[in-house]
């Protein structure tokens, strides 16, 4: 896996999700019940340390792998190429030994093959790879020169009785040019223990994008996940108009890997096989984490409200809902580029403190200071129940 990719990135993860014209009239939220927490304070914790290589990349879902803190990011690019003459990465991640965040984070050092050098964390394909060295922009190359298949990463899923993680993943073309990009899909891929990557398998052989598990025109399943009690529940937020409703759908981790064996949310709490049914919950972001809170007694959705600042966290007794009003969290300190905006706001629950009446959410953002100049910031919240 040597694709050489050196050119700017056309975007990064969801944000050409917030690059959207809104409409007067957007659809009305059905997360609209009573919020029961309270933000009783927000502490800006600084920035996170990373690799002294890393120039910036974005996202940065948490979960645990093998016994292990892993952090998945999209569109990463380091400040010195490899030996492949590679410093742009669709997908990378950093391990880290678990840890409390009160003194600030573990620096966040680059995931890298067997030599130490940078590299994406999922695998191509045989046919992704010769597209994308076909089409590198160097001269010579296919029309349109400068294409590429992308693979942005979303939530981290342990599953240790059977000795792996799930990973979430969507599969995106891009083109030469601002927000000039689509996704082909969402699947999963297993990232057993012991192993360096994750495999992505084959879920249809004859389809155009054989490792793609959920295609366009069905929820994208990758926006937020969670177990409980032996069953994968995941959220999808597609943008509609200028707003990301939130669907949920659900599988046994024994059968994550069949696409016939996901059910959705739908009417009166049943949940059914044909995505079409699927409900929609409330209104989230693309990037999104779900949780259940100890401390709150109910589980909870932190992300960064579409087109701002703004980060927010909704509270519900049940995944299913009825999802609360968004309660304010913090303005995020504003991008360089895009309107100030940030997009990819996430809670990290294996980092909470005082039986999670502390959490801590990060978010990255454009400085402005060298072509895709970035940081990740942390932030400490501390909930109370409404009436406490």
């Amino acid at each position: 896996m040597d694709t050489k990719i050196i050119q700017r990135p056309l975007i990064s993860l969801v944000f050409y999700a917030t690059i959207v014209t809104q409409v007067a009239c957007s659809p009305s939220d059905p997360g609209n019940a009573i919020s029961e927490l309270v933000v009783v304070e927000t502490d800006e914790m600084g920035v996170v340390v990373q690799d002294d290589n890393l120039r910036g990349r974005d996202g940065g879902y948490s979960g645990t792998h093998n016994g292990r803190t892993v952090w998945v990011f999209g569109d990463t690019v380091t400040i010195s190429a490899n030996s492949d003459g590679q410093n742009w990465f669709s997908n990378t991640w950093s391990a880290v030994e678990p840890s409390y965040a009160s003194d600030g984070l573990a620096p966040l050092t680059l995931g890298t093959d067997e030599f130490g050098e940078p590299v994406e964390l999922l695998p191509y394909t045989d046919e992704e790879i010769q597209f994308n060295r076909l089409h590198q922009d160097a001269p010579g190359c296919l029309d349109p020169c400068g294409a590429r298949w992308a693979l942005w990463p979303g939530p981290l899923i342990d599953d240790p009785v059977r000795q792996r993680s799930l990973l979430f993943y969507q599969k995106i073309n891009a083109e030469p040019g601002d927000f000039n990009f689509y996704g082909v899909g969402s699947a999963l891929a297993e990232w057993p223990y012991g192993a360096r990557h994750p495999v992505r398998p084959v879920i249809n052989a004859l389809a155009e994008h054989p490792t793609i598990m959920f295609p366009p025109g069905t929820p994208q399943l990758h926006s937020a996940a969670l177990v409980e009690d032996n069953m994968l529940y995941v959220f999808a937020c597609d943008k509609t108009d200028s707003v990301f409703p939130c669907k949920l759908a659900r599988t046994s981790m024994e059968q994550a890997m069949e696409p016939g064996a996901w059910r959705y949310a739908a009417t009166n709490g049943i949940w059914v096989s044909d995505s079409s049914e699927a409900i929609e919950l409330f209104h989230g972001a693309d990037i999104m984490s779900v949780s259940f809170n100890e401390f709150l007694d109910r589980y909870i959705a932190v992300y960064s409200k579409p087109l701002s600042r703004k980060i927010v966290i909704r509270s519900a007794l049940a995944l299913t809902g009825p999802w609360s009003t968004p309660t304010h969290v913090a303005n995020a300190l504003p991008s360089a580029s895009g309107n100030g905006w940030v997009y990819d706001a996430l809670s990290h629950p294996q980092l909470s403190e005082q039986n999670e009446a502390a959490i801590y959410v990060t978010y990255t953002r454009d400085l402005g200071t060298a072509w895709f100049a970035r940081e990740m910031r942390l932030l400490r919240v501390t909930l109370s129940a409404r009436g406490e």
